[in-house]
């Protein structure tokens, strides 16, 4: 693994926890922004699931600096983040994520 992905892996991982910390707060507050997409509870516990199920195996391997890591986990991610956008949509779930996850592309 390149230095250049580590580095974007790990910003996702910390990315990722603003996110989730971002909507666990949402979740606890009456809907008072009006530039965000109203979201019911269910909804944002399914995005964070979501999210945490994504960020799982890739902290895993960040802990063990990314010894072992490989194309094929790169493929594997790459899929994960394909069916979490499917699930959650930027549109409906805007979160700083997505604009991380586009440096992998160029990485």
């Amino acid at each position: 693994m390149t230095r250049e992905k580590e580095v974007i892996y790990r910003r996702l991982l910390y990315i990722g926890l603003v996110d989730i910390r971002n909507f666990s707060y949402r979740a606890t507050q009456e809907p008072t922004n009006p530039w965000l997409p109203p979201l019911n509870r269910d909804e944002i516990m399914a995005y964070i699931a979501g999210l945490s199920d994504l960020l799982h195996d890739l902290a895993m391997h960040s802990a063990k600096n990314f010894e072992g890591w490989n194309d094929w986990h790169d493929e594997y991610f790459a899929l994960g983040y394909e069916g979490f956008c499917e699930a959650f949509a930027a549109e409906k779930y805007p979160s700083l994520i997505h604009d991380v996850a586009k440096l992998l592309k160029s990485a």
